[in-house]
């Protein structure tokens, strides 16, 4: 069955036609049958239920919970996470690594030769 139905040719047809109460069901059908089929709604309930399942997470430390019950600590991130924030403290943080090994391959070299 074709929107077009009564050979609607223009937008003021098709919105006359659409509204139609018999014609409006089936349209608001046809949208749901095509949406089924294209997964949207699957993708949704799944991402829905993610952030559902997210949002509980984030919660678990504010639920009601009586004066004198142990509450859990609150996670912070560690010193490396935060050293790691920025692209410039990233950049510093991987040119003092490379220093870093530099200076190693000189001692080892050193070691060597000194072992010969």
């Amino acid at each position: 069955m074709s929107i077009h139905k009564e050979g609607a040719k223009d937008n003021e047809a098709m919105k006359n036609w659409a509204m139609k109460m018999n014609n409006f069901l089936w349209l608001g059908r046809k949208i749901i049958n095509l949406a089924e089929q294209s997964n949207i709604l699957s993708e949704y309930a799944t991402l829905n239920e993610d952030f559902t399942k997210w949002l509980k997470n984030e919660n678990r430390l504010t639920d009601k919970k009586e004066t004198g019950d142990k509450r859990p600590k609150k996670e912070s991130p560690s010193a490396r996470t935060m050293r790691m924030t920025s692209p410039e403290n990233r950049e510093q943080y991987l040119q003092r690594l490379l220093e870093r090994l530099e200076q190693k391959r000189e001692e080892v070299s050193k070691w060597q030769k000194a072992k010969k």
